[in-house]
C-alpha cells in the first residue's frame, strides 16, 4: 500500500491478479486493449478519506486507425485494491482535462473489475482520456503496476489539479491498471444527429440532437440574413448546410451518418416581426428634468409657474420603442402649451402629450420670516404678532437698529426708525400683488435708574464676614489675641452699576465700612465691620488651661478646671457647631482642615486656631 504524499512509502506488496469481477457478459468481437500498464503490483492512495480521479492518456495518433473503422469501446478493466473501502465509484471519459464525455457508476470489486458500458463509446479522432473517480473513505485503493513509468499512464486529478503521479512522489514510478477494450463488430455508425446547431455563432434556443425544426424571429425591418454552422455528434458523420437566401426564409442542415444511408434534415425557419404599434413614451422633460408624476399612459400634464415667469419652458422626450419617432411643438408665450405627438413604427398608430404651462397669480403674503433688533431677533417674534415693547438699559441714548426678513421672497418692507428714545420704529411690508401689506412696530423703552444699594458679598482680609447676609449691614468680628493690623474690607455690588467707597479702621479695636451708591445717585446704604482683640482669659478668674493637642486626629483637650461655652467655625467663619463642654471637645464628625474654635469662660473670650487631620 502507497501513500503518494510520503517519500518513503510503507509497501504492502501485492498478491497477485485478483479475481475477475463484472465480467463482460455479452457477445464482443475485441480486436485490441488500449493500455500501457503490466500486472498489478500494488494499491495507491492516502489512508484517509479522499475523492481521486486517474486516467490513462491515449492521443488522437493512436485512435485513428480504430476511429477510422467506427470502432467503439465496449469495456474498461481496472484493477481496485481494498474495495471495502470505496465508498463510490464512476468510469470517466474525457476528450481533455476540462470536460467529461461519458460516466457510468459501477460497483467496486476486489481486484480486477471488467465495466461493461452501458452505450459503447465511440472512439474519436481526437485525444481521450479513460480512467476512473473512487471516492473513499481510506485504505489504498488504486491498482498500479510495478514500472518503468509511462506519463501517459499515470495521470491523477486531485483537490482541482491535474498532475502525474511522480509529481506527487518521485520514486512512485507506476501506471495505473486502466485497460480500455476495444470492440470491432459495430461497422459503420449510423449517428445522423447534430451535437450543436447555431446561428451567428451562437446555439440556437431549445437545441436538441431529436428535434429537427427551429423558428426564431428577428425584429421588422431585418434584411441581414443570419448565418447555420452546425457540428455532427459522429465526428465521422458528414453534414450539407443551405443558408436562407432572403429574409424571411430558412435554413437547412442535412447529416449523413458514417453509413452513407442514414440521414437527417435539421430546419431553421427566420421570421420577420410585423412592424411595433408602441406610440407611447418612456420618458418626458422639462428644462431637462422629467416631469413630476410622469406615466407613459398618462397623456395631459399641467405645470405651474411663479408670478411673472416670461421665459418658456423646453420640452422634449423619449421614446418608449427605439424606431417610433416623435415631433416636439413648444409653446410659444406664457402661459402656454407644449405638444408632443408620437407616430409608432407602424407609421399609422399615434399618441399625442399634451403639457400645459400655467403662471400663478401675484402673492398676498405679507407676512415677516423675521424681526431683527441689533441683529437679533426680536423675544417671542410671530409672524402673526405686530407689535413689540422692548425695554433698554438706563442711559441709553443710540436708537436701536431694526432689520427684517420676509416670508415671501417677492415681498419688500420699509423700515421707518424712531428719531430718538424712548420712541417706535414701525416696518411696513408689501406683499408680491403691490397692494396687500401689513405694519409691524416696535416700542423702544429706557428703564429707569436702578436703586439697588445693596452688597452681594463681603470680604475682610479676603476672609468672607461671618453671617452676611445683603439686608444685614452691621457685624461684629473678633480678631486673635494680639492683632494689630486692621484687615481691609473688600467688597461686590448687588448692581453692576452701583458704586462704593470702603473706609477702613485705622486702628484696633475700630469700625470699617463701605457706603453704596445705587446708579440713580440717590440711594445709599452704610455696611459696617467691628473689629475687636481677644484679649485672653482672666487669670484671676482662676481659668488657668492651654488647648491640645494641635494637630488632633479627633479630641482637642482643653487644660481647664471650669465649665466653659465653645463656638467652633470653619475657615470661612461658617459655624459649625456651639455647646458647653468640660475639659475636651470632640472633632471627630468634622472634615480634616482648620478650624477657629472660640472659648467663652467668666464673660472672656479666648480664641484659637485647631487642625483636624
Amino acid at each position: 500500500m502507497r501513500n503518494f504524499f510520503a517519500l518513503v512509502a510503507c509497501i504492502i506488496l501485492g498478491t497477485g491478479i485478483f479475481a475477475q469481477t463484472n465480467e463482460i457478459k455479452d457477445a464482443q468481437v475485441i480486436i485490441d486493449t488500449l493500455h500501457y500498464d503490466g500486472p498489478n503490483f500494488d494499491g495507491i492512495g492516502l489512508g484517509s478519506a479522499a475523492t481521486f480521479e486517474v486516467y490513462a492518456f491515449f492521443p488522437a495518433s493512436m485512435l485513428a486507425a480504430h476511429h477510422t473503422a467506427g470502432n467503439t469501446i465496449k469495456s474498461i478493466d481496472l484493477f481496485i485494491k481494498g474495495a471495502s473501502n470505496v465508498v463510490s465509484a464512476t468510469i470517466k471519459i474525457r476528450p481533455n482535462q476540462s470536460s467529461v464525455s461519458y460516466s457510468q457508476s459501477f460497483t467496486a470489486g476486489e481486484g480486477w473489475n471488467n465495466i461493461v458500458l452501458t452505450t459503447p463509446f465511440a472512439i474519436p479522432a481526437s485525444d481521450l482520456y479513460v480512467g476512473y473517480e473512487l471516492v473513499i473513505s481510506g485504505g489504498f485503493p488504486l491498482g498500479c503496476d510495478a514500472g518503468p513509468v509511462n506519463t501517459n499512464a499515470n495521470w491523477i486529478l486531485y483537490s482541482g489539479s491535474w498532475l502525474h503521479l511522480t509529481d506527487l512522489n518521485a520514486a512512485m514510478t507506476y501506471n495505473w491498471n486502466i485497460r480500455a477494450r476495444v470492440d470491432g463488430s459495430a461497422g459503420p455508425s449510423n449517428d445522423a444527429t447534430l451535437s450543436d446547431l447555431k446561428v451567428d455563432g451562437t446555439t440556437i434556443a431549445g437545441f436538441s440532437p431529436n428535434t429537427l425544426t427551429y423558428s426564431k424571429t428577428y425584429p421588422y425591418g431585418t434584411t441581414t440574413i443570419p448565418v447555420v454552422t452546425a457540428t455532427t455528434n459522429d465526428p465521422t458523420a458528414t453534414k450539407v448546410i443551405t443558408n436562407a437566401t432572403s429574409m424571411p426564409g430558412t435554413a437547412t442542415v442535412l447529416v449523413t451518418a458514417q453509413d452513407g444511408t442514414t440521414q437527417k434534415t435539421y430546419t431553421v425557419n427566420f421570421l420577420v416581426a410585423a412592424p411595433s404599434t408602441d406610440a407611447t413614451l418612456s420618458d418626458l422633460k422639462v428644462d431637462g428634468t422629467t416631469i413630476s408624476g410622469f406615466n407613459p399612459s398618462t397623456y395631459t400634464y399641467t405645470l405651474a409657474y411663479p408670478y411673472g415667469t416670461t421665459t418658456i419652458p423646453v420640452v422634449t422626450a423619449t421614446t418608449n420603442h427605439a424606431s417610433a419617432t416623435h415631433v416636439v411643438t413648444n409653446a410659444t408665450s406664457m402661459p402656454g402649451s407644449a405638444t408632443v405627438v408620437v407616430t409608432a413604427q407602424d407609421g399609422t398608430t399615434q399618441l399625442t402629450y399634451a403639457v400645459n404651462f400655467t403662471v400663478n397669480p401675484p402673492a398676498t403674503d405679507a407676512t415677516l420670516a423675521g424681526l431683527y433688533v441689533d441683529g437679533s431677533l426680536v423675544p417671542g417674534f410671530s409672524p402673526a404678532t405686530y407689535n413689540y415693547t422692548i425695554t433698554l438699559p438706563y442711559g441709553t441714548t443710540v436708537v436701536p437698529v431694526v432689520t427684517a426678513t420676509t416670508n415671501d421672497v417677492n415681498a419688500t418692507f420699509n423700515v421707518n426708525a424712531a428719531s430718538s428714545l424712548p420712541g417706535l420704529t414701525t416696518v411696513v411690508v408689501t406683499a408680491q400683488d403691490g397692494t396687500t401689506s401689513l405694519s409691524y412696530s416696535v416700542q423702544f423703552n429706557v428703564a429707569a435708574a436702578g436703586s439697588d444699594a445693596t452688597l452681594s458679598a463681603l470680604f475682610y482680609d479676603g476672609t468672607p464676614v461671618p453671617g452676611f447676609s445683603p439686608a444685614v449691614t452691621d457685624y461684629n468680628i473678633q480678631l486673635p489675641q494680639g492683632t494689630t493690623l486692621v484687615p481691609p474690607l473688600t467688597a461686590t455690588t448687588s448692581d453692576a452699576n452701583a458704586t462704593l467707597i470702603i473706609t477702613d479702621a485705622t486702628a484696633l479695636p475700630g469700625t470699617s465700612t463701605v457706603v453704596v451708591t445705587a446708579q440713580d445717585g440717590t440711594t445709599t446704604s452704610t455696611y459696617s465691620v467691628n473689629f475687636t482683640v481677644l484679649v485672653g482669659i482672666d487669670e484671676t478668674a482662676g481659668s488657668d488651661f492651654s488647648v491640645y493637642p494641635v494637630p488632633t486626629d479627633g479630641m482637642v483637650y482643653i487644660d481647664s478646671d471650669i465649665a466653659f461655652d465653645y463656638v467652633l467655625r470653619d475657615i470661612t467663619g461658617k459655624e459649625m457647631t456651639r455647646g458647653k463642654a468640660y475639659r475636651q471637645i470632640s472633632l471627630s464628625e468634622f472634615p480634616a482642615g482648620i478650624y477657629m474654635l472660640e472659648i467663652t469662660q467668666n464673660e472672656i473670650t479666648f480664641t484659637t486656631k485647631v487642625v483636624k487631620q
